[in-house]
């Protein structure tokens, strides 16, 4: 009830509470997806590099030939190795799409999606609780006397008011942390992409 029971709880407590919650995610996930972004990259100015800046297949195919030990070595590829049919050929060609295997060496984002229905959820939950206290408390100082009702009815309307901070706060984390994942998720692709390219 002391914690249902005060208006301010869920506005100055249940908020903040729920936003650093969120931003706690969203640095793990972030933190989680760096190394991958940062290998990525290097690996994309590698192929770059063997590939110089000509726009024609055929000549980008014999430059990666030409340049494939440093490349492998840079790339560290072992799995994606083993579908080259002859490395030592111009052109070298694979069995398979790069895309089959580095796009399962991506990260996953899952935690971000899960935490971003958790929090709607938690904030649903903890405003229905607020509103069951209210109710309750108000229902309990109902009265014979109609100023003491009145009185009670107005403490319900405020602080059930109140109570719908903690849904905005699940709603918003949820909100941030899909653009997180967004974001997240859209820069991995662009990096794999560039690989398999």
């Amino acid at each position: 009830d002391y914690v249902y029971g005060e208006r301010w709880v869920a506005p100055f407590v249940l908020l903040p509470i729920m936003f650093l919650a969120a931003a706690y995610v969203r640095y793990k996930a972030t933190r989680r997806v760096r190394p991958y972004l940062v290998a990525a990259r290097e690996r994309v100015e590698t192929l770059r590099s063997a590939l110089n800046s000509d726009n024609d297949p055929v000549a980008e195919r014999q430059s990666f030939a030409e340049n494939y030990i440093s490349v492998s070595s840079a790339m560290t590829w072992r799995e994606f190795q083993e579908s080259m049919v002859d490395e030592s050929a111009a052109p070298i060609r694979n069995t398979s799409r790069p895309s089959a295997f580095f796009n399962r060496a991506a990260p996953k984002l899952t935690v971000l999606t899960f935490a971003s229905n958790i929090f709607v959820g938690a904030g649903l939950i903890l405003t229905f609780l607020g509103l069951i206290v209210a109710l309750n408390t108000a229902a309990q100082n109902m009265g014979q006397d109609i100023s003491e009702a009145k009185l009670s009815l107005e403490h319900l309307l405020t602080v059930a008011g109140a109570k719908f901070f903690t849904s905005v706060a699940g709603l918003g984390a949820s909100i941030w942390l899909r653009f997180t994942e967004y974001n997240l998720s859209h820069k991995i692709r662009r990096e794999t992409d560039l690989i398999c390219e």
